[in-house]
């Protein structure tokens, strides 16, 4: 699986298999909750399942999860894919950058910049957002966990919604399922980052 699943591996789909069968017991265990992802997403990510590849890379993303979640079956699952992984996020605020140097929030804009969006920042294992943090904090990757919240409290919840479109469907698909609308001007810590 993904992130802090029951392998506690890291990173994006690797087995479908056993991604499956996670997901599908999660559902049968909280039948009367909601249960959503949040799975780095890798376009080379191959799906035993039949899916669009036409389109834009957020259509190609939607087609993906709805396969999934065809497959699984459960009326409870929302699948997302972060495109390309949670660390894009923290691109959407250069200015959360500023305690890292008077350069690191103009590094941030050109790499954004170059992208299209924050979304768009992964071509590449070496051009990942995560690594490329590497160039503008110096051992990013050491303090991770520490790196990411401090800089995630100078993002607010609006900030990534509006340079983000894939995570603005997925909170807006969440907020309507679950009739409650979001704080817009809310700060966002996972909490596997506390």
């Amino acid at each position: 699986m993904a992130g802090n699943g029951s392998s506690g591996r890291k990173g994006g789909i690797i087995n479908y298999t056993q991604v499956k069968r996670d997901l599908s017991r999660i559902c049968r265990e909280h039948s009367h909750e909601y249960v959503t992802t949040m799975i780095d997403y890798s376009p080379v990510i191959s799906l035993p399942l039949e899916y669009d590849m036409s389109g834009t890379m957020y259509d190609v993303v939607r087609s993906k999860e709805a396969a999934i979640e065809k497959d699984i079956g459960a009326l409870n699952l929302m699948m997302n894919f972060e495109l390309h992984e949670f660390e894009a996020y923290l691109y959407c605020n250069p200015d959360a950058f500023a305690g890292y140097g008077k350069a690191a929030p103009d590094k941030i804009r050109k790499i954004v910049s170059r992208a299209s969006c924050p979304e768009m920042i992964n071509t590449e294992p070496n051009t990942l957002p995560s690594r490329r943090l590497d160039g503008v904090i110096p051992g990013y990757t050491h303090a991770k966990i520490f790196n990411t919240s401090k800089i995630l409290e100078g993002i607010t919840l609006d900030q990534i919604i509006s340079e983000c479109r894939h995570f603005g469907y997925w909170l807006d698909r969440v907020s309507r399922t679950c009739g409650e609308p979001h704080s817009r001007s809310e700060h966002i810590v996972p909490r596997g980052l506390l």
